[in-house]
Order: C-alpha cells, then sequence, then structure tokens
C-alpha cells in the first residue's frame, strides 16, 4: 500500500487512517479512489474472500519464494485509460496479485 499518491504530492502521509467522508471533502478524486480499492482489498483479505499475501503468493506458485518481490505488498494505482471508453479510472491491482 502506497502511503503517498503519485499524482497528488499534497496529500497527507496516512491516507489510509482518513474517514472515507474526510477524504470525499479533501482529496482529489483520484486518491480517494485509490484509497477505497485499498480499502475494499483490505475488507477483502479480512472477510476472507481473499487470502492474506504472504499465503497467497507461497502457495500459489513454486517460485514464489525466489522472486525479489515476493510477499511485498503491491502499490495501488489508479490510472486514466487510453481508451475513454474504457471509463474515467482503472486499476491493475489485479493483474499485480496474479503474478
Amino acid at each position: 500500500m502506497s502511503s503517498t499518491d503519485p499524482a497528488d504530492p499534497t496529500a497527507p502521509a496516512d491516507l489510509t487512517a482518513l474517514d472515507p467522508s474526510e477524504a470525499a471533502a479533501d482529496l482529489p478524486l483520484r486518491t480517494q479512489a485509490r484509497l477505497a480499492v485499498e480499502r475494499a482489498w483490505a475488507r477483502a483479505i479480512e472477510t476472507g474472500t481473499l487470502p492474506p499475501l504472504a499465503s497467497a503468493n507461497a502457495g500459489s506458485r513454486p517460485d514464489a519464494g525466489s522472486r525479489p518481490n515476493a510477499g511485498s505488498r503491491p502499490d495501488v494505482q489508479i490510472e486514466r485509460p487510453a481508451d475513454p471508453l474504457r471509463g474515467d479510472f482503472a486499476c491493475n491491482l489485479a493483474m499485480k496479485l496474479a503474478r
């Protein structure tokens, strides 16, 4: 989980501690979207919908332990899609978690 949004250098350092209603008032939309994805990801792990990251990496692939970033949490990145018909924002977290 990233502590700051590269697209928003003025964002507070600990964004995950913010209440979603507070975030809506003061933060850019891209930062709000990233925080929403991070909260949903954490909630999915807590409820058992997704496995914890370390066990997901360690058990899913035989070479997971040898990868340099095995067990590290990827940054949630919110971007604008190249094709505007694909929506306003895109997140590649699913692809990062599938590695």
